[in-house]
């Protein structure tokens, strides 16, 4: 994945965040992501980023993911009721710490 700042220069990164609260975001990925991730882990990961900034810490009305097939590399919209799934897991995993 790569960054394009507005000069055009642009850097290669694994895992990266932009918008509001994007630094604090990419260091939380740069911390937690790893290559060999499984897709539900980095669905999880995700959702948790952006709870981290987000003004809605709870809900998912607000987040829209897709993921792409390595195999077929296509790109499918997730249901919302797929993202409320990870969302739990991330809302127990905070009660749990």
């Amino acid at each position: 994945m790569f960054l394009t700042d507005p000069s055009g220069t642009y850097i290669g990164y694994d895992a990266v965040a932009i918008g509001a609260g994007s630094e604090q975001v990419t260091e939380h990925l740069e911390k937690n992501y790893r290559n060999d991730i499984s897709l539900d882990k980095a669905c999880v990961l995700a959702i948790e980023s952006i709870f981290m900034v987000s003004e809605e810490k709870t809900g998912t009305k607000h987040i829209r993911l897709a993921v792409i097939d390595s195999k077929s590399k296509t790109l499918r919209m997730m249901p919302l009721e797929e993202i409320e799934n990870y969302s739990k897991q991330v809302q127990d995993k905070v009660s749990q710490s």
